[in-house]
């Protein structure tokens, strides 16, 4: 077999290489819990990709050359580097590159070792904000308040064995109810064993946990954040509305969850009456778990928010208006610290969606006197074809699939404004 080496360089400056060494990888952040044996891996991204070269120039013209190359990587920003195996590269020196030279056994020869990781596409540092992960930062800041307010409420001291069998039977009931939201989403399924594993955990430890309110507070939640990571988003064909699989999304799936255990709502559980102090202990850690659900529930559809595909500027407003609705219903009877947690979490969310959705299409809807092609329909609005296959799709309803050739008429359809 033959190898095919490039030439190294840096900067235009050319040296010899050694050996070079590349370290990849994923950015994983494992969280160990209380009373679980196993921890949960969040999977957060690629990880930056480090090259480390050892190198060195020799000849009668070493010394010009070393010059050369400390210019080079002593100049601001980025620069290109050519890898022997992987070609070009833009890289930035991430230590300082060390020259080494023996003026007894090896005279005309500098050696070094450069330590280099890839660079983004802009040379210089820009200073757009990046909207996405304020709303991350945002909705992770909401869990300390959420949980100091759990354990500030939730207790078991003293209370009989019924009272906490019906805490045990209250939990089960939800992880069924995660469960069949779980089922119905569209599965990632690289974090699905791990998050089934937890869910099986919490109930097999559910004696333990609950008799220390933060680590039963911490356990619960992951039931409910680890379904964002279950979800692929880059599924084909994945749109916010009109598509059949629009239903699977986390967010359309998790803001149910908002109003979790109220009456009236479609996750609706059997009230408590306050009649004795047992009874009140036991309302109170009722409340105490359906307002966790909740508020997970909501801040973790905020978090998901950050995935969706927006298409135009009418679906990012609805999703938008949707989320600041559901963390404002839960603010009206939040603790100081959880009311600011989820305040900051809601300014974080309009911001991004209205950045992102700024230069997005706006919508109108048409109504046709009769029925005709979608391509001829693109045609007529905007004097391309290339239009057709999106009247199409974003006209799809479950059940009433359209025919290319026959837009009907006499039915509102949502086209693009240009």
């Amino acid at each position: 077999m033959t190898y095919q080496f490039l030439p190294a360089s840096f900067r235009g400056v050319p040296f010899k290489v050694v050996e070079a060494e590349t370290a990849v990888g994923r950015r994983t952040v494992v969280h160990e819990f209380v009373a679980r044996n196993t921890p949960y891996p969040e999977d957060m991204g690629r990880a930056t990709t480090d090259f480390v070269i050892e190198g060195f120039i020799i000849g009668d013209d070493y010394l010009e050359g070393k010059k050369r190359l400390i210019e080079a990587l002593t100049q601001e920003g980025p620069g290109t580097l050519i890898h022997p195996s992987f070609g070009t590269l833009q890289v930035s020196l991430v230590n300082k590159a060390r020259m080494r030279e023996n003026f007894i056994t090896s005279r005309g020869r500098v050696t070094f070792t450069l330590a280099f990781v890839e660079a983004g596409d802009a040379a210089q540092p820009s200073t757009r904000i990046d909207t996405q992960q304020k709303v991350v930062g945002a909705a992770d800041g909401c869990y300390g308040p959420m949980f100091g307010d759990f354990s500030n409420v939730f207790s078991i001291d003293g209370m009989p064995s019924w009272s906490v069998d019906s805490i045990i039977g209250e939990v089960g009931q939800i992880t069924d109810v995660i469960a069949n939201i779980r089922n119905s989403l569209q599965f990632n399924l690289a974090p699905l064993s791990a998050l089934i594993r937890a869910g099986n955990e919490l109930k097999a430890n559910i004696i333990d946990l609950v008799a220390m309110p933060n680590a039963f507070a911490t356990e619960l939640s992951v039931q409910i954040r680890g379904m964002v990571d279950l979800f692929d988003f880059n599924a084909a064909q994945i749109q916010i509305f009109g598509n059949p699989r629009g239903s699977s999304r986390p967010l359309t799936n998790l803001l149910p969850l908002s109003d979790y255990g109220q009456p009236s709502s479609a996750f609706a559980r059997p009230t408590i009456a306050p009649s004795t102090p047992v009874r009140a202990q036991q309302a109170l850690n009722q409340e105490a778990v359906f307002a966790l659900i909740a508020r997970t529930a909501v801040v973790e559809a905020a978090r998901s928010s950050i995935y969706i595909p927006f298409e135009s500027v009418q679906e990012a407003n609805e999703v938008r208006d949707q989320l600041y609705d559901a963390l404002d219903t839960l603010m009206l009877d939040a603790s100081d610290s959880v009311y600011q947690s989820l305040q900051d979490l809601q300014v974080a969310v309009v911001r991004d969606i209205t950045t992102r959705g700024a230069n997005l299409a706006r919508l109108s809807t048409l109504v046709n006197p009769g029925s005709v092609p979608a391509r001829v329909l693109s045609y007529r609005l905007y004097g391309t074809g290339e239009y057709a296959d999106e009247i199409v799709s974003r006209n799809q309803q479950p059940g009433n699939l359209l025919h290319p050739l026959f837009m009907p008429g006499a039915t509102p359809l949502e086209v693009r404004l240009v």
